[in-house]
């Protein structure tokens, strides 16, 4: 069952939703508040492998306008966390209230866990989240394209519900697994940073600004981004073919469209890590079941996607490994419909069949043109003088005369 807003105000004692963040926050670094919020929470929830307060932070709390933030649909989480891979520690960049990080946590309740987020409304949830999950981990808020940091914390696991600290710092540490969901397409300062190793996005797009944060920090990145990283050019473009000409990239996912509860765009996954060269496109648009407005990935669409990462071979109109060649002559576009071809001939209609259909479409319109005169001849009757009455009153009027032979001819 989601969280709903009476539950958190209920566990919270507040009446309003604006005092939700700062109540919850406050409930986090007391022991006492916390032990019994966790449990109000964790009574509440009865799926743990998946982020029960989306909905409630998504409607009462998201600041779509300011941050771009679009939560992670379950399906998308459980995807990106298996692409992820069984490691020991993880950062997720741009974490909102967790999502990503429990899809890993279910697969690896052992792992170390680094949230990084910069709304300041978000990271109390975030750490409900993880406490109650008993996660080790860290959270930091954070502006990660400035790295100027607001707060940091960090938890400890306990009997039931992590034990979380405020910290002046935390260490610095490289992970094995970078996941993260930007804000898509955000506008930004454009300055270079140290840790862009294949140079700074437009001011416009902040996209490879994000996907170089996590190269720089991780060994494999998995980030969720709009399909125009794929194609893009300009400087984009040449950020894109210096890490493909790095084997930076091994595989694109394309997801259904509508996915998203405040946008419908469909969106990509970009698998980061050093390879061969070649990269496994697989198209996965198709792959979904609708729910009302929505596209929802069932389990098995989800198996299918890493079947075909996992195999990495040609799949008729669902994947293929474009080799470093290939994606050369292409101009470093990696545009999906390049590589996963769902053009189909059409399909070659009998010559036969379709002049019967002409000779049956002929006797139907003289069958009309029949019907339509005898209605003509009830009403106005056949002589000559009702003829030209009938004329007089409707010019464009079908008239009917009859041959030598007493045959119906025509004349509009």
């Amino acid at each position: 069952m989601p969280i709903t807003r009476e539950v958190m105000h209920f566990a919270l004692g507040v009446t309003e939703s604006y005092q939700v963040p700062g109540a919850l926050m406050t409930a986090m670094l007391d022991n006492d508040k916390r032990e019994a919020l966790c449990a109000c929470i964790a009574d509440a929830t009865d799926d743990m492998s998946h982020d029960g307060m989306t909905t409630y932070f998504q409607d009462e709390q998201g600041d779509r306008d300011a941050l771009k933030q679009d939560f992670t649909p379950p399906a998308v989480c459980d995807l990106v966390a298996a692409m992820a891979g069984d490691v020991d520690t993880y950062l997720d960049a741009c974490a909102g209230t967790g999502g990503l990080t429990i899809s890993l946590w279910a697969l690896h309740p052992q792992a170390l866990f680094r949230c990084e987020e910069f709304s300041a409304r978000t990271v109390p949830a975030l750490l409900l989240n993880m406490a109650i999950r008993n996660m080790r981990g860290e959270v930091v808020r954070k502006d990660i394209l400035t790295g100027e940091t607001f707060g940091c914390y960090a938890l400890e696991p306990s009997d039931k519900f992590s034990v979380v600290h405020e910290v002046n710092e935390l260490p610095d540490r490289r992970y094995a697994a970078c996941v993260q969901n930007p804000p898509y397409s955000m506008e930004w300062d454009g300055l270079l940073r140290q840790w862009m190793r294949y140079g700074a996005p437009p001011k416009s797009k902040a996209d490879y600004a994000f996907v170089e944060y996590g190269m720089a920090h991780a060994d494999r990145t998995i980030a969720i981004l709009p399909h125009g990283v794929l194609f893009r050019g300009a400087v984009e473009g040449k950020i894109r073919k210096a890490m493909l000409l790095d084997n930076m990239l091994d595989a694109v996912v394309g997801l259904p469209e509508k996915m998203f509860l405040h946008t419908s765009i469909p969106v990509c996954l970009l698998s980061l890590s050093h390879g061969d060269g070649s990269v496994c496109v697989v198209n996965a648009d198709e792959l979904h079941d609708t729910e009302g407005k929505l596209n929802v990935m069932r389990p098995n669409h989800v198996r299918d996607v890493l079947s075909c990462l996992s195999m990495r071979r040609d799949v008729d109109r669902l994947c293929h490994v474009a080799e470093a060649t290939e994606i050369e002559r292409n101009g470093f576009n990696l545009n999906i419909p390049r590589y996963v071809d769902r053009y189909e001939e059409p399909e070659v209609p009998d010559v036969a069949e379709l002049f019967q259909e002409l000779n049956d479409i002929e006797g139907q319109i003289a069958d009309t043109k029949r019907s339509l005169l005898d209605q003509f001849r009830l009403i106005v009757g056949t002589t000559d003088e009702s003829r030209q009455e009938l004329a007089a009153l409707m010019p464009q009027a079908i008239r009917y005369l009859k041959d030598e032979k007493g045959q119906l001819s025509w004349d509009i």
